[in-house]
C-alpha cells in the first residue's frame, strides 16, 4: 500500500508537469503564432513610415520637424501602432523610434533623433524607424506570461538624382597644369545655379553672367569684357570631389545595375552610333522627330547625332565621343537626371573634348537678371534644350553653337563654354529622388 501511494504521488507530479507543459506548448503555438503577426504588422507600420519620411522628405524643398512627425503619425497610426502621443525619443517604451540617417543607412551622429532637432541634419538622405508592440497573451498568462515585447526597423533612403548630387551648375573637377580646366570662350551667355573649378576659371569671352557661388581653386583670369557675377568676383575656393566617382559605363550595358527593369537600346557593336543608324535600326522616326525612349548603351563606339526637331527621352552612356548637333531639338533625361555620359580618356584630357552638345534654338533664351537660382524664373528658354546630367569625368564637355538651353548641369575633367546666347540652369533633374528599403 505504502509503494502504491507512492507511486500515485508521481502520476500526480507527472499529470501536473504534462498539463503545464502543454499549456506551454498550447502557448507558444497561439500567443507565439500572435506575437509573429503582431511583429509583421510592426515591420510593415516601420518600413511604411521610414518610406513616408523619406517620402516626404524628397518631395518638400524645405522640409520641416513638425511635418515628418506629421507624417509618421499617420503613417504608423494607420499600421497598428497605437497609443503614440507623437513624442519621439530614442527610449524603448515610446512605441515608435525615429532617426535621421545618411545614404548608407547609418544613423547621423549628434542631432539624429526625429522631434528632438532644431533643424533637420544637412547630411539626412534617409530615416530609420523602430516600431515598437506590447502583445497581450492568452494562455501563457496561467503561467505568467503577461505580454510579449515584438519590435522591428525599417531604414528607407532617398537616393539623389545624379544632377542633386553635383549641386551646382557647372563642376570642373580635373587638375590641368597650364590648360584650362573652366574656359568661357562664348559670348552673351547665362549660368544660373553656380560654377567651381578644382584648377583655373578663364573667362576670354565677353557678357557672361554668373548667378550663384563661383569659385576656383588656382585663380581667376578676367580676359573677356562685361561679364558679371553675383559677387564682385570669384572666390577662393576648395578642391571638390567627383561625387559620382564610383560610377561605370557598363553599370548601363544590358544588366547592368544602374539599369534593372529599364530600357536599354545596346548599340555596343556595328559602328559609330549615328542618325542613319538610328533611323535603320528603327530608334529614331525622322518624319515625327520622335526617338525611342531609353538608355542609349553605344560601348566603346562614338555617338555622332544630328538632325532637326529631334526629341526623346534618353539617356546616351558611350567609351568613346559623344556629339549632338543641330536645331532645335529637346531631350530629356531618360534615368536618374542622367542624359549623357562619355567616359573616353583622351591624350590631354582638359583640351581634348569628349562631349560636344551644341546646335541652334529658336527663339533666344531670355532669363530675369536677378533670379534666385534655387528657383529661377526664366522668361524664354529657347527651343533647343537638353534636360539632365551632361558628365565627362576623364574629358571636356563643349557647348557649341547658338541660343541653347541646359537645364541639369555640367560635371566634367573640364568645361569648355564655346556658344552663344547660351543659358544653363541648375535643376536636380527631371522627376524625383529614388527611395529604396535597404534595412
Amino acid at each position: 500500500m505504502r509503494a502504491n501511494r507512492t507511486e500515485s504521488g508521481q502520476i500526480a507530479v507527472l499529470l501536473v508537469a504534462v498539463f503545464f507543459g502543454s499549456i506551454a506548448m498550447a502557448a507558444v503555438a497561439i500567443d507565439g503564432g500572435n506575437a509573429f503577426v503582431q511583429r509583421r504588422i510592426a515591420q510593415n507600420a516601420a518600413d511604411n513610415a521610414a518610406l513616408a519620411a523619406a517620402s516626404y522628405f524628397a518631395r518638400n524643398s524645405s522640409p520641416s520637424e513638425i511635418g515628418l512627425l506629421t507624417e509618421l503619425i499617420q503613417i504608423a497610426q494607420a499600421n497598428g501602432i497605437d497609443d503614440w502621443d507623437g513624442v519621439l525619443t530614442n527610449e524603448v517604451n515610446d512605441n515608435v523610434e525615429a532617426y535621421y540617417t545618411d545614404i548608407k543607412g547609418n544613423r547621423i551622429p549628434g542631432c539624429n533623433i526625429v522631434g528632438s532637432c532644431a533643424v533637420i541634419p544637412t547630411e539626412t538622405y534617409g530615416f530609420e524607424i523602430i516600431a515598437h508592440k506590447q502583445v497581450d497573451t492568452f494562455l501563457a498568462r496561467l503561467i505568467g506570461w503577461n505580454t510579449i515585447a515584438v519590435q522591428a526597423r525599417g531604414v528607407a533612403v532617398m537616393y539623389p538624382t545624379f544632377a542633386g548630387l553635383v549641386n551646382m551648375a557647372n563642376l570642373a573637377i580635373g587638375s590641368c597644369p597650364e590648360i584650362k580646366a573652366y574656359d568661357g570662350s562664348g559670348n552673351k551667355s547665362e549660368v544660373i545655379g553656380g560654377i567651381h573649378s578644382n584648377d583655373d576659371l578663364y573667362l576670354s569671352g565677353s557678357d557672361y553672367h554668373f548667378h550663384g557661388r563661383a569659385t576656383h581653386v588656382e585663380g581667376y583670369t578676367p580676359a573677356g569684357t562685361n561679364n558679371t557675377f553675383d559677387a564682385s568676383s570669384p572666390a577662393n575656393g576648395s578642391i571638390i570631389t567627383n561625387p559620382l566617382v564610383g560610377l561605370q559605363t557598363n553599370m548601363f550595358a544590358p544588366g547592368g545595375a544602374q539599369v534593372q527593369g529599364m530600357t536599354v537600346h545596346n548599340l555596343s557593336s556595328g559602328g559609330t552610333v549615328n542618325t542613319g543608324r538610328l533611323i535603320l535600326e528603327g530608334y529614331y522616326n525622322p518624319s515625327t522627330g520622335q526617338m525611342a525612349e531609353g538608355v542609349y548603351y553605344a560601348g566603346n563606339n562614338a555617338i555622332e547625332i544630328s538632325d532637326s526637331n529631334m526629341t526623346g527621352t534618353v539617356t546616351f552612356v558611350s567609351n568613346n565621343q559623344i556629339k549632338i548637333s543641330g536645331s532645335d531639338n529637346s531631350f530629356t533625361a531618360y534615368i536618374d537626371s542622367l542624359l549623357i555620359f562619355s567616359n573616353k580618356q583622351p591624350a590631354e584630357p582638359c583640351k581634348d573634348w569628349v562631349v560636344d552638345v551644341g546646335g541652334s534654338g529658336n527663339p533666344e533664351p531670355v532669363v530675369s537678371h536677378v533670379p534666385d537660382f534655387n528657383n529661377p524664373v526664366v522668361v524664354q528658354e529657347s527651343s533647343n534644350i537638353y534636360r539632365g546630367l551632361i558628365y565627362a569625368p576623364r574629358g571636356q564637355v563643349v557647348t557649341s553653337g547658338s541660343k541653347s538651353t541646359i537645364r541639369g548641369a555640367i560635371l566634367a575633367q573640364a568645361i569648355k563654354l564655346n556658344g552663344s546666347q547660351e543659358l544653363i540652369i541648375y535643376d536636380s533633374g527631371p522627376g524625383t529622388p529614388r527611395i529604396e528599403l535597404i534595412k
